[in-house]
């Protein structure tokens, strides 16, 4: 009877050892991966304005990534243009070439900024936001609550009328030979200043019609 004891108690005691090997196996192959997975991954954060993405490198290494397909990478996250932006690492513009070239690996902290505008664009920048303060609101009350006679009508519709046109003559003068970008949105701010002077035709007509 002890012997058939002890055959059950040593039966038990090679199947909790099997059991044991078979989880410690397992638990060291588990941390031999993670290890492995951390080690073939590479992180780098990308911040623009409010927002902050985390992008993660297995193939290829980021030593073999170069500028401009990251850009695109992070523009795609991001929504944004990348002719618009560009990235930067420790207040350097990075360049078209190897990130490993320029010192940025595994842990890098990047920003996204807006690429700066041309003399020309900030001008009709310029153009636009004084527009928009100094007329805009004199045209959109002129035509939501017009004078009340016809004389006062005529008067205010012309002064408003050669203020926009002399504003279309400072416009005008900006050069934008050789930025076709800073072309492209002269022409649109052309034509946004000449839906204010219909608006103010419009309202003049309207106005000296409900006068008859």
């Amino acid at each position: 009877m002890m012997n058939s004891y002890l055959v059950g108690f040593h039966a038990l005691e090679k199947r909790y050892w099997v059991s044991f090997l078979v989880v410690s196996v397992t638990v060291l192959v588990g941390i031999v991966i993670r290890k492995k997975t951390q080690k073939t991954e590479e992180v780098i954060i990308v911040k623009y304005k409010d927002e902050q993405l985390k992008f993660v490198f297995r193939q290829p290494r980021l030593a073999k990534v170069s500028y401009s397909s990251l850009l695109q990478r992070v523009c795609r996250a991001f929504s944004v243009a990348p002719e618009k932006v560009y990235l930067e690492s420790e207040g350097k513009q990075l360049q078209d070439a190897s990130l490993a070239q320029q010192k940025v690996g595994d842990g890098s902290v990047l920003h996204l900024k807006p690429v700066p505008l041309s003399p020309a664009l900030q001008q009709i920048e310029v153009y636009r936001t004084d527009l928009e303060k100094d007329i805009v609101p004199l045209v959109q009350q002129y035509c939501s609550s017009p004078p009340s006679d016809a004389l006062a009508i005529e008067d205010a519709h012309v002064r408003l009328t050669e203020t926009l046109l002399g504003r279309m003559i400072r416009l005008d003068a900006i050069d934008v030979q050789d930025d076709p970008d800073a072309r492209m949105k002269r022409k649109e701010a052309v034509r946004w200043t000449q839906s204010f002077l219909q608006k103010l035709d419009v309202a003049k007509s309207d106005s000296l019609k409900e006068l008859k």
